[in-house]
């Protein structure tokens, strides 16, 4: 008896800890336009603000997602959404909406609605690639923004279609953001304090028997 408690104690102190998905309640991420426009006249969308103008900084209000944070690199799993802003792109009286950003950090990608002239072009599509390498974490300065956007192809072939865009690739850079979410607090049962509440009954039934 003595040896299954003793393992049972061991137990406590070698169960992992499991991760858990926690939503997200609100923050902001700031995206840093670097990419040469030329012609093309930028705009806010909904409840994102302009923050400064050179540089070329847009904010979006958080306002759900799900997200699980990890160690390493990228530093969490989940989305981060951004519902009710966005921002548009007008040149030559041709204008583009993107709206609903979707920061995906599982598959390191950016989602986002768009419209041209009011007419959909479709919903949850990729826009920007998330540059590897990037860390995830609370820390982020939303005055510094570091994590890298690469432009997707589709974003390529929409800039090229509507406005003419050419000599560009998905290895171009079309700015940089930082994220800083709230997250709301999921409390879960310690592994040590599962374990030691299956103990409690063994332990009484050794002190029962000795008694």
């Amino acid at each position: 008896m003595r040896r299954i408690i003793a393992a049972a104690v061991a137990a406590v102190f070698v169960t992992p800890i499991v991760a858990h998905a926690a939503p997200v309640t609100g923050g902001t991420t700031v995206v840093r336009v670097l990419a040469p426009l030329g012609t093309i006249v930028p705009g806010v969308l909904g409840t994102a603000t302009l923050r400064s103008a050179d540089p070329l900084d847009i904010l979006f209000p958080i306002t759900g997602g799900n997200l699980t944070i990890t160690s390493g690199v990228p530093g969490a799993t989940g989305t981060i959404e951004h519902d009710g802003s966005g921002f548009s792109l007008t040149q030559a009286g041709t204008t583009a909406e993107i709206r609903n950003l979707v920061i995906d950090f599982g598959a390191g990608t950016v989602l986002g609605d768009v419209s041209v002239g009011g007419a959909s072009q479709g919903t949850g599509l990729t826009l920007f690639n998330v540059l590897p390498g990037v860390t995830f974490g609370g820390a982020q300065d939303l005055g510094n923004p570091q994590a890298q956007l690469n432009l997707s192809q589709l974003s390529v072939d929409l800039l090229t279609r509507l406005f003419g865009v050419t000599g560009i690739d998905t290895s171009q850079r079309f700015g940089t953001f930082a994220t800083v979410p709230q997250i709301a607090a999921t409390p879960t049962p310690a592994p040590a304090a599962i374990a030691l509440f299956g103990l409690a009954p063994l332990a009484l039934a050794v002190a029962r028997r000795r008694a």
